[in-house]
Protein backbone atom coordinates (compact mmCIF):
# COMPACT_ATOMS: atom_id res chain seq x y z
CA UNK A 1 0.00 0.00 0.00
CA UNK A 2 1.71 2.96 -1.12
CA UNK A 3 1.41 6.42 0.69
CA UNK A 4 1.90 9.70 -0.25
CA UNK A 5 4.95 11.51 1.61
CA UNK A 6 2.51 14.47 2.96
CA UNK A 7 -0.38 11.85 3.88
CA UNK A 8 1.37 10.48 6.77
CA UNK A 9 0.76 12.53 9.81
CA UNK A 10 3.41 14.66 11.32
CA UNK A 11 3.52 12.75 14.77
CA UNK A 12 5.09 9.79 12.79
CA UNK A 13 7.78 11.35 11.84
CA UNK A 14 9.64 12.13 14.66
CA UNK A 15 13.45 11.80 14.37
CA UNK A 16 14.91 8.08 14.98
CA UNK A 17 12.80 5.63 16.26
CA UNK A 18 13.34 1.97 17.87
CA UNK A 19 11.97 -1.41 16.40
CA UNK A 20 9.86 -0.72 20.34
CA UNK A 21 8.39 2.17 19.08
CA UNK A 22 7.13 1.11 15.62
CA UNK A 23 5.42 -2.29 17.39
CA UNK A 24 4.05 0.63 19.75
CA UNK A 25 2.70 2.44 17.24
CA UNK A 26 0.90 -0.47 15.30
CA UNK A 27 -0.36 -1.87 19.07
CA UNK A 28 1.19 -5.17 18.45
CA UNK A 29 3.86 -7.39 20.50
CA UNK A 30 7.55 -7.30 19.21
CA UNK A 31 7.08 -11.03 17.69
CA UNK A 32 3.92 -10.23 15.84
CA UNK A 33 5.61 -7.05 14.71
CA UNK A 34 8.80 -9.13 13.06
CA UNK A 35 6.58 -12.50 12.02
CA UNK A 36 4.99 -9.04 9.93
CA UNK A 37 8.09 -7.91 8.36
CA UNK A 38 9.12 -11.40 7.28
CA UNK A 39 6.09 -12.23 6.09
CA UNK A 40 7.09 -8.99 3.82
CA UNK A 41 10.68 -10.07 3.29
CA UNK A 42 11.48 -6.74 5.01
CA UNK A 43 14.70 -6.68 6.73
CA UNK A 44 15.26 -3.52 8.60
CA UNK A 45 19.14 -1.98 9.39
CA UNK A 46 20.55 -2.28 12.94
CA UNK A 47 20.55 -0.08 15.48
CA UNK A 48 17.70 2.65 15.72
CA UNK A 49 15.40 3.46 12.21
CA UNK A 50 16.07 6.80 10.39
CA UNK A 51 12.68 8.07 9.02
CA UNK A 52 13.84 6.80 5.56
CA UNK A 53 13.37 3.17 7.13
CA UNK A 54 10.51 3.48 9.48
CA UNK A 55 8.51 5.35 6.40
CA UNK A 56 9.29 1.98 4.17
CA UNK A 57 7.33 0.17 7.06
CA UNK A 58 5.10 2.83 6.67
CA UNK A 59 4.39 1.99 3.26
CA UNK A 60 4.63 -2.16 3.58
CA UNK A 61 1.94 -2.81 6.52
CA UNK A 62 0.03 0.78 6.00
CA UNK A 63 0.23 3.88 8.90
CA UNK A 64 -0.66 2.56 12.09
CA UNK A 65 -4.08 3.01 13.64
CA UNK A 66 -3.09 3.08 17.62
CA UNK A 67 -2.84 6.28 19.27
CA UNK A 68 -0.17 8.23 19.44
CA UNK A 69 1.76 6.91 22.54
CA UNK A 70 1.26 9.25 25.55
CA UNK A 71 3.69 12.14 25.85
CA UNK A 72 5.46 12.64 29.08
CA UNK A 73 2.97 15.15 30.31
CA UNK A 74 0.11 13.09 29.46
CA UNK A 75 1.93 10.46 32.06
CA UNK A 76 2.83 13.05 34.50
CA UNK A 77 -0.94 13.66 34.84
CA UNK A 78 -1.80 10.02 35.09
CA UNK A 79 0.07 9.82 37.94
CA UNK A 80 -0.88 12.45 39.89
CA UNK A 81 -4.69 11.08 39.17
CA UNK A 82 -3.50 7.79 40.41
CA UNK A 83 -1.97 9.17 43.39
CA UNK A 84 -4.94 11.30 44.51
CA UNK A 85 -7.20 8.44 44.88
CA UNK A 86 -4.98 6.73 47.57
Amino acid sequence: MKQEPNSIPFHLVSGVKSRKELCREYGMSESTFYRRLKKHNLQLSSGLLLPKDYMIVYETLGLPTAPPPYSGKDMERRQDNRTKNW
